[in-house]
């Protein structure tokens, strides 16, 4: 198994963690002070061997964006971490299993940036081939204003203002191009208020850019296919050095499909926008069917579904329910984020990396899917408590 070694000290305080994103730091803290995360033996971080050596991770890598920005085939959503010691052991068992993508929310984008910069001070990082960890952090701009005649509109001032503001609160982490900076706008929505002011985002973004603040590799949230045009086309050619439209982060799984149904799907594809993909279990709908093991009620859609994704995972050498419906959306180019404190959970992201479901299984699994979906009587009162959960 690989194993991943980390400065502890490093990741619990954020006062010991000096080394830059931008590149991997060749300073090796004291052999006492490393641990190694053993995600199948334990559940803790447990003391290794001085003389054991770090192995790099089994990597499944996938370019987004315009120009490739390469990333593991499946992230982490990090957006209800609090720094916790089962976030560090998390974090640990991601990166051992060959995650890189990390997202967070607008809040704790610095504490990921601790996390990584003790990566960075770690014998892993000098290991020929290893992937510096990449953190997708999040920038809400509110400052929406209304125009004259009615509706809503921003500025490229309130962008500016807001990256400033992201590039503060995440300690350096939102202006870094080793990872990707999110805008939240409330306005999204295919509205043309929002269409009408991608121009000024647009605006707004270079200037961030030019003065360090944000990353040459900007997401965005919840975009449809109108926003996501009219920012491409705002933004221009991305070879010229200037912010490039790297991801769109929605909501997409086996049984929420919306995205496939309005365009934004199609529209990112051939704009060359990565889809990040959050609540890929349904909002915990699909991880609490197949964890008791039933799907309310013998002849139900949802069971056919689960017995499905069952058959599918015991042909692709014993993969879980869960592991299947996450590779749903990798085999059709879609990066998965995994919401998760769990170490053990963490570590099992790695089942839905490293091979692909075929076309034939992911038609099988979409028709089936689409069954479940059109029966609202199979959707169970209080599933929205298990949102989040892996």
């Amino acid at each position: 198994m690989p194993v991943m070694w980390i400065p502890i000290p490093s990741l619990l305080t954020a006062a010991t963690a000096s080394t830059s994103l931008s590149a991997r730091s060749s300073t090796r803290a004291s052999p006492l002070t490393y641990r190694r995360t053993c995600p199948r033996v334990r559940r803790s971080i447990v003391a290794a061997k001085a003389d054991s050596d770090p192995e790099l991770p089994e990597y499944d890598l996938v370019d987004i964006g315009p120009q490739g920005l390469r990333v593991s085939s499946l992230g982490l959503s990090c957006t209800n971490w609090e720094g916790s010691p089962q976030d560090v052991a998390a974090f640990i068992a991601a990166v051992d299993g060959g995650v890189t993508l990390f997202d967070t929310a607008s809040d704790n984008g610095a504490l990921l940036g601790t996390y990584v910069n003790g990566w960075c001070q770690s014998e892993a990082a000098l290991l020929p081939g290893a992937e510096v960890p990449r953190p997708a952090t999040c920038c809400e701009v509110l400052n929406v204003g209304v125009r004259d005649g009615g509706g809503l509109t921003l500025e490229r001032a309130a962008v500016v203002d807001a990256l400033t503001a992201h590039n503060l609160n995440t300690g350096g982490v939102g202006g870094s191009d080793v990872g990707i900076c999110h805008l939240a706008i409330p306005m999204v929505g295919g509205s043309e208020d929002a269409v009408r002011c991608q121009v000024a985002i647009a605006e707004g973004l270079k200037e961030a850019q030019e003065k360090g603040l944000c990353s040459a590799n900007i997401g965005v949230v919840g975009y449809k296919a109108p926003e996501l045009e009219a920012l491409a086309a705002a933004l221009g050619d991305a070879s010229s050095g200037g912010p490039r439209l790297v991801s769109n982060r929605v909501k997409y799984s086996l049984l929420d499909r919306q995205v496939e149904v309005d365009g934004t799907l199609e529209a990112c594809r051939g704009l060359g926008v990565g889809v990040l993909a959050g609540s890929v279990l349904a909002g915990g709908k699909l991880k609490a069917a197949a964890e008791t093991e039933q799907g309310e009620g013998e002849g139900s859609n949802l069971n056919g579904l689960l017995k499905l994704l069952d058959l599918v995972g015991s042909f692709e050498g014993g993969r879980t329910p869960v592991q299947v419906a996450i590779n749903w959306l990798i085999a059709q180019g879609v990066v998965p984020l995994v919401s998760t404190r769990n170490e053990l959970h963490a570590w099992e992201c790695k089942g839905a990396m490293g091979w692909r479901l075929d076309a034939v299984q992911v038609e099988a699994l979409s028709e089936r899917a689409v069954a479940v979906s059109q029966d609202d009587s199979e959707r169970p009162n209080g599933i929205e408590l298990l949102d989040g959960l892996f």
